[in-house]
């Protein structure tokens, strides 16, 4: 402690007080006049302090030598008294008179040490001059023990000395400031309000709260709107998926069955290359629609079997393209085929988002090494990167959904936890192995098809007058190309652009043995339009064509009398199928 400071001095004398807590500071003019009195000690001292005699405004003084004895040698001083309220004076000389405080019985400072905040008072050295309860129990030390300490050494903090000099000085400060708080239970975080008391006594009082849960909530309640503007954007993305799915739906059932058609009418072997070239695109393409509609949640998983290694040298060559210069790609995937039963284009999705992430775990350069081994039961992939890894509390977060430790607007946060729901549904699994600065491995399983597959019939077209069918559809290059390839498997066609349409050629007359109707169109929609045909033609069958089929949809048209369902983009194969198991 200072022992030139006045309330170094002061809080000694202070100390030795049988009873009584400060309650206010004053400063007085060497003859013991009152000049400054903050708001606490006017109160204790009945209202009025400032211009009276320190003995006229406590009548005790007058009948204590002692006090006249300080005052004229200019030296510190306790003058006690004993009652339910004023306890004393304690008194040091300053530079010009002397600094006091007032004691008070504790019941007079109920309201100082009730308050839910730490309260703290220091001088201009930043020595503690009072403190309440509260702060001495998270000081852990008593009264005594934190009078005349430095609040840098209870509180070590750069932030909090600034504000309290800044306030002391009269400079300007932030009204509340925050700031953290290393304790023995963990780090806390507390908010700062700092204000210097009027008047010339050089005195700060410090309220501190413990905001800590507070804080907790407000991360946590930030976490769950940006999951909600995360959700809402996916939404808005799956919104804009479902319109371009549904018009490249339709463009694609007109290439596809053009290119079918070639494929089967030209000779030359030149032109079959190319009509199955556009075939294999086309349904590249198609792939890429399911994974939108999937993505929308607009289309049910598609369950198929395949070669997993080739979709997995599918989804490496889709990464390459979109490495950096200093990341590259090891494969490690055996030749002979391996089958597994599934949704190909979750899969393929899966490979690529584990992929993408290892390449943004090394902003500065690696190898992702894209590896698979298989047995009789299963086969497994391991993707691993030489990046940055991930420390424990990031892994045991990895598959929550949102979760991401991007830079906000760079990821979306659902890579890892659509992994997870891909695999778990396809009765797989998937492990995360990862070390800070070495890197992550992730596993990933799913159980093989080893059964020989049965040989199909192959579907051919059925030839022969099949009797009238009425194509509608609101778009002109579908209906039309539907139409032509109808009228190659038999039947005489009539082409209608909407719903109304349909059902006012029935209502003219016709009578068609089949009609093969879009489900979305504007208008009246195909359930709609289907209802009102099975009213003027009960026995007419109807097949539904969308490329947003689901479980609900499917049922909605089995129960307006649907006879079968035709997925976007269809191929000519596609449509002979669907008209050879209509019931005759």
């Amino acid at each position: 402690m200072n022992p030139k400071s006045p309330y170094a001095v002061l809080l000694d004398v202070m100390s030795q007080a049988s009873h009584g807590v400060a309650r206010g500071q004053l400063l007085l003019d060497a003859t013991g006049v009152v000049r400054e009195a903050d708001a606490r000690a006017t109160q204790a001292l009945g209202g009025v302090a400032a211009g009276l005699r320190l003995d006229v405004l406590v009548p005790f003084l007058a009948a204590n030598p002692e006090f006249e004895r300080v005052l004229a040698q200019r030296r510190a001083g306790l003058l006690e008294t004993r009652g339910p309220g004023l306890c004393g004076v304690a008194l040091a000389p300053a530079e010009v008179g002397f600094v006091g405080a007032v004691l008070v019985a504790p019941v007079f400072d109920a309201a100082f040490q009730a308050t839910p905040a730490m309260v703290v008072v220091v001088d201009a050295d930043l020595h503690v001059v009072e403190a309440n309860a509260l702060a001495l129990t998270l000081f852990g030390a008593s009264h005594a023990e934190v009078q005349g300490r430095l609040i840098t050494e209870l509180i070590p903090s750069e932030l909090l000395e600034q504000v309290v000099r800044a306030s002391l000085a009269r400079r300007e400060a932030p009204a509340v400031v925050s700031f953290e708080w290393a304790r023995p239970g963990g780090r806390r975080v507390f908010e700062l309000r700092c204000s210097r008391l009027a008047g010339r006594l050089q005195l700060a009082v410090l309220k501190l709260l413990d905001v800590t849960g507070e804080r907790q909530l407000a991360q946590e309640r930030e976490r769950l709107l940006e999951a909600v503007h995360q959700s809402q954007k996916l939404d808005a993305i799956g919104q804009l998926a479902s319109g371009v799915a549904h018009d490249m739906n339709n463009v694609l059932a007109v290439v596809q069955t053009c290119a079918g058609a070639l494929r089967d009418e030209v000779h030359e072997a030149l032109h079959k290359a190319d009509a199955e070239q556009i075939l294999l695109a086309t349904q590249r393409a198609r792939d890429l629609l399911h994974q939108l509609l999937t993505f929308a949640r607009k289309t049910p998983a598609r369950t198929e079997r395949f070669d997993v290694l080739e979709l997995g040298r599918e989804a490496a060559s889709l990464v390459t393209r979109l490495l950096p210069p200093n990341v590259r790609l090891a494969l490690r995937l055996p030749s002979a085929p391996c089958e597994v039963t599934g949704d190909r284009s979750q899969l393929l999705q899966t490979l690529i988002n584990v992929s993408l992430n290892a390449r943004d775990a090394m902003p500065h350069g690696g190898t992702i090494t894209f590896a698979a081994v298989f047995d009789d039961r299963r086969v497994s992939f391991t993707i691993s990167d030489t990046g940055e890894g991930m420390p424990p509390e990031v892994m045991q977060r990895a598959f929550e959904p949102f979760f991401t430790t991007k830079q906000r607007g760079s990821g979306t946060g659902l890579g890892l936890s659509m992994a997870y729901t891909c695999l778990r549904a396809h009765r797989g699994d998937i492990r995360l192995e990862s070390e800070p600065g070495k890197g992550t491995r992730v596993s990933m399983w799913l159980p093989r098809e080893w059964q020989a597959l049965a040989d199909t019939d192959t579907v051919t077209p059925i030839t022969g007058e099949r009797g009238v069918v009425m194509v509608v559809d609101d778009d002109e290059a579908t209906r039309r190309v539907l139409g032509r390839f109808l009228k190659r498997l038999g039947y005489a066609v009539h082409l209608a652009e909407s719903g109304e349409e349909a059902v006012a050629l029935l209502r003219d007359g016709l009578r068609p043995t089949l009609v093969v109707c879009d489900l979305v169109m504007p208008g009246i929609d195909g359930n709609q339009t289907l209802t009102q045909l099975r009213a003027l033609e009960p026995a007419v069958r109807v097949v539904i064509t969308s490329g947003f089929l689901d479980e609900r949809n499917e049922t909605e048209i089995r129960e307006a009398g649907g006879t079968g369902l035709l997925r976007k983009p269809f191929s000519l194969d596609d449509v002979a199928l669907v008209v050879s198991q209509l019931k005759s």
